[in-house]
């Protein structure tokens, strides 16, 4: 069987913003081909619940104009501004959108998806390699994840494709590079699917496991707690992601 990794990175801004975002995570979630279409549907139906519910708060202006808002035209589920409540995301009661993100994560086990993530705590790494760049770190997290990602479809005796976010060159030359040179059998094809995060589900649902990750190994790792709904966003990884025995390498 096939099987698609949809993989999201939180955190990859090197160590300039070490005090904003000490961790960094590459993961994101293994589904089944024969998956991806309902976990799909399932997750669009939320988001679309929710677009529905700013929609109906925005006063003023006739449908026809709330669509053509920026926001709307290139709508999605963009975690760190969802779960702050930022933009128009503001106008869902905060209890909502947990409860969304809630559903959008169960939708995980439902549809017999697999979390996994590599995770460095950027500090350490610093401390112990000397290494003043960023480059090598973050192929040091996509390595890592690349290798959980082969050795799960080693043991499942299948295959699979890596369907990254459509960002930087860069970040997509390292992608394949780490493809083509970490993995040690024929079971994760030697190129990416490139997806814009806004038309692909899976990438935002990826998006929201990688941020939830990052919060709770900054408090693992005893940093200091980021401003908004620290408390909610660690009890929310481990209420639902957690359970789920998500494989994690880590850096520590």
């Amino acid at each position: 069987m096939i099987n698609g990794f949809y993989l999201d990175e939180s955190g990859n801004n090197g160590f300039g913003d070490m005090q904003q975002q000490p961790v960094v995570c590459y993961g994101g979630i293994l589904v089944p081909n024969t998956s991806v279409i309902g976990l799909e549907r399932d997750f669009e139906a939320l988001s679309f619940k929710a677009a529905l519910q700013i929609k109906g708060e925005i006063k003023g202006l006739t449908s026809k104009q709330v669509n053509t808002l920026p926001f709307f035209q290139k709508y999605e589920i963009h975690s760190k501004s969802f779960f702050d409540g930022d933009d128009l995301y503001s106008k869902i009661p905060i209890n909502d959108r947990f409860k969304l993100a809630e559903e959008m994560l169960e939708l995980i086990d439902q549809h017999g998806g697999k979390v996994l993530a590599s995770v460095i705590n950027k500090n350490t790494y610093k401390q112990n390699t000397g290494d003043t760049g960023h480059t090598n770190m973050h192929q040091l997290g996509m390595s890592n994840l690349i290798q959980l990602i082969e050795k799960e479809l080693i043991q499942r005796n299948e295959t699979g494709v890596v369907i990254p976010d459509n960002g930087r060159d860069e970040e997509r030359e390292l992608l394949i590079q780490v493809i083509r040179q970490e993995t040690t059998s024929d079971r994760i094809y030697n190129s990416s699917f490139l997806q814009n995060s806004h038309h692909c589900q899976l990438v935002q649902l990826a998006d929201i496991i990688v941020f939830l990750t990052t919060v709770f190994f900054r408090f693992q790792y005893g940093y200091a707690p980021r401003k908004a709904n620290n408390k909610e966003l660690i009890e929310l990884y481990q209420k639902r992601i957690a359970p789920l025995s998500p494989t994690v390498w880590e850096y520590r």
